[in-house]
């Protein structure tokens, strides 16, 4: 009969079953039950443990799930609060405003409407209508999508230009 099989991690799970086989293929095939058994085993804790990965991988993902979801309500919950704020600040600067007061002292702090140290820019006319030295230019980005699609049908323009990558494996679990 042979050894149980330790705990192993996975790629010495794989080490282990290479070696083996390339053993048995050096002995042309012959197996005796020893050698079987221990394959066997080997095979039997390979699938045990890509059965624990999967447990863990649907567990990590389902936290982060879970992460995300609480990362997006606690966003939704800090825009809430500071647009709250920020109607109230709005509120309190025209009431002070409306009375001619500047500022404000109480128990708690003092308010004071103050001035921008920078003003607001209105264009009078239409962006395209500037003159380059207003303008901002973007250095120029690739099109990937429209570079994939061309080098998929075929373009040789696209070609010199470009070539797809190789196809990237991944796990997809069902």
């Amino acid at each position: 009969m042979a050894a149980p099989i330790r705990p192993l991690h996975l790629y010495a799970l794989d080490a282990e079953l290479e070696a083996l086989e390339t053993d048995l293929l050096d002995a042309g095939g012959e197996v005796d039950d020893e050698t079987e058994a221990r394959h066997n085993a080997l095979l039997d804790a390979r699938e045990d443990k890509i059965e624990a990965y999967i447990a863990v991988i649907r567990r990590l993902e389902t936290s982060a799930e879970a992460v995300e979801a609480e990362r997006k309500r606690l966003q939704d919950a800090e825009r809430a609060l500071k647009r709250s704020a920020q109607r109230m600040k709005d509120r309190l600067l025209d009431s002070m405003q409306r009375r001619g007061e500047t500022q404000q002292q109480t128990r708690l702090g003092t308010v004071r409407v103050q001035q921008a140290s920078r003003r607001a820019v209105e264009l009078r006319v239409d962006a395209d209508d500037l003159p380059e030295r207003f303008l901002k230019v973007r250095p120029p980005e690739a099109d990937l999508t429209a570079l994939r699609d061309a080098l998929n049908e075929g373009d040789e323009e696209a070609q010199e230009l470009a070539e797809l990558a190789p196809a990237t494996s991944y796990v997809r679990i069902y």
